[in-house]
């Protein structure tokens, strides 16, 4: 699922992006941030995607509660809702700087005149079975670059849902009592 998502974002922002600028591919989605002298060889002058995070992430009614079953009360636990944490930084250098810049501003209004990405609005969601997802900016990119111990570099922060993963199906009956055999 993380895969599809993630494809799905890179492949829209993409879009947009050759659509508006009539070039070849900008932004590549890289499993590692390596060191400052590998991106800008391998990767010059590109919009590059890391994942950099995922957390579970709670909030009051995200607490186990207890339902009614029969004449007894049953322990249900609430979905676990992950995020996914992606950074995306340009590798534009010097007189090309510029152009880095549009393209992470360009990221940026994308993703705020279109915060929800679901099968009403993109086709590769009716293609691969999902649902919805929503896209949020964050905003404390200088933090993670001193974690990653890495040059700073022009950059994004976005944060985005998995679907919510729940402890028990719908087809599951509760133990109501135990017995020896």
């Amino acid at each position: 699922m993380l895969d599809s998502y993630t494809s799905v974002i890179i492949n829209k922002l993409n879009n947009f992006l050759l659509k508006k600028y009539n070039k070849t591919e900008i932004i590549k989605l890289v499993n590692n941030i390596e060191i400052h002298d590998k991106i800008q060889e391998n990767y010059k002058n590109k919009i590059l995607m890391n994942i950099v995070d995922i957390k579970r992430e709670e909030n009051d009614i995200s607490h186990d509660y207890y339902e009614m079953y029969g004449n007894q009360y049953i322990r249900k636990i609430k979905p676990a809702h992950f995020y996914i944490y992606a950074i995306f930084h340009s590798t534009h250098l010097e007189k090309n700087i510029t152009d880095g810049l549009l393209y992470l501003s360009d990221i940026i209004s994308y993703i705020n005149s279109n915060p929800i990405l679901s099968s009403e609005n993109t086709i590769e969601f009716k293609e691969k079975n999902l649902s919805e997802i929503n896209l949020y900016i964050q905003n404390d990119e200088q933090d993670l670059y001193e974690k990653l111990k890495i040059p700073y570099m022009p950059s994004i922060i976005l944060k985005y849902g998995l679907i919510p993963i729940d402890s028990l199906s719908q087809n599951e009956k509760p133990i109501t009592s135990i017995s020896d055999f």
